[in-house]
């Protein structure tokens, strides 16, 4: 009654690697589905659990970067799918995934988790990117937000995508670290330069983020100064210390939201 089950699927023929980027937007929406059906599954954010999945396979990988982020409540974890870009069939035109097992180099490297929906979509865009799937920005932004269509609206709110909070860019990082797992295991060159090429360049994005750590601080402080003397400060000078720390931290918020790096 409680002994191993066997799920049979019918049998159908994979579509081709063009024949699934020409697709991406029907691909995203099929995985977005999916994503929606589990949602009464979820578990709530598990990020330091997910902070230390990231450095266990950093380790492994003995990797000069080093990314750890914090992420909203509306950031859940899922059961897992293992879908892939080699598991896509059509079924009267309608695109379909096939659940795969857990990758290898996955299993190796780092604990089971259950891992947001927004992991999957990451690895999707990576693995598209190293083909050349996505000509510009535009289009990276156009393939999250089919995905967002058909997934609970938090789940893709400028909250829960900023940078600041994890976003996007945190599972784009674990995708590359996988990839470059797998190009090493599998002696697949030009992925792992590829891999190489894309995480030399992370170390420009935490500089911007530990920049606007420090500008947050200001915008902070700023906010906390202008409460503190209204609420106990007296005199002249009063209002113009409020009306400055206000600009302080109006200013400070400007530089934080212009230079925040953005998610597509």
């Amino acid at each position: 009654e409680h002994g191993d089950q066997l799920v049979v699927f019918e049998m159908h023929a994979c579509l081709s690697e063009d024949e699934v980027m020409g697709r991406p937007h029907d691909l995203v929406q099929t995985a977005g589905r999916v994503h929606a059906a589990l949602v009464d599954h979820a578990t709530p954010n598990t990020e330091r659990r997910w902070n230390e999945r990231l450095k266990s396979i950093e380790d492994q990988l003995k990797t000069t970067t080093l990314w750890r982020a914090p992420h909203t409540r509306h950031i859940v974890g899922l059961p897992a799918t293992h879908f892939s870009l080699d598991g896509v069939v059509a079924v009267d035109d309608e695109l379909m995934l096939v659940p795969r097992p857990r990758p290898l180099v996955d299993h190796l490297m780092a604990e089971h988790e259950r891992l947001p929906g927004v992991s999957v979509i990451a690895m999707v865009e990576q693995r598209l990117s190293m083909v050349e799937g996505f000509a510009s920005s535009e289009s990276r932004e156009a393939f999250y937000r089919a995905w967002g269509e058909v997934v609970p609206a938090s789940w893709t709110s400028s909250t829960s995508l900023s940078t600041a909070n994890g976003g996007v860019w945190i599972w784009r990082y674990e995708a590359m670290l996988l990839m470059l797992a797998e190009a090493r295991a599998y002696g697949l060159k030009k992925q792992a330069k590829q891999c190489d090429r894309w995480l030399f360049d992370v170390s420009r994005i935490q500089a911007r983020l530990g920049e606007l750590r420090t500008v947050h601080a200001v915008r902070r402080g700023g906010v906390l100064a202008a409460l503190a003397a209204g609420i106990i400060g007296s005199g002249p000078v009063q209002i113009p210390f409020v009306l400055a720390s206000m600009g302080v931290a109006l200013a400070a918020h400007l530089v934080h939201q212009r230079r925040m790096p953005p998610p597509f």
